[in-house]
């Protein structure tokens, strides 16, 4: 499988717990939320998840809420911590 999205690059993944996806943050400023497994029939399952942006800003970590695929936490090289 091949994953293309970040426009830089990838700094850091994290596995989901029950490893059927991961997170990735990358330098260009996004995070991306990928199935492994996504339901073709489903329109709303798309991969990857619309990203979360931040513009001038490099993610160097990236965490999952436990047992979650939607929430996660990122750290910046700006040493700062997001919820999103």
């Amino acid at each position: 499988m091949i994953y293309k999205a970040h426009i830089g690059p990838v700094r850091c993944i994290k596995w989901y717990d029950d490893d059927s996806g991961f997170i990735s943050g990358g330098w260009d400023g996004n995070v991306y939320f990928w199935n492994l497994y996504s339901d073709k029939k489903d329109p709303n399952d798309v991969n990857p998840k619309p990203p979360y942006s931040l513009k001038n800003q490099q993610f160097a970590s990236v965490a999952n809420k436990p047992d979650s695929k939607t929430i996660a936490y990122v750290a910046g090289v700006d040493k700062t911590i997001r919820t999103i």
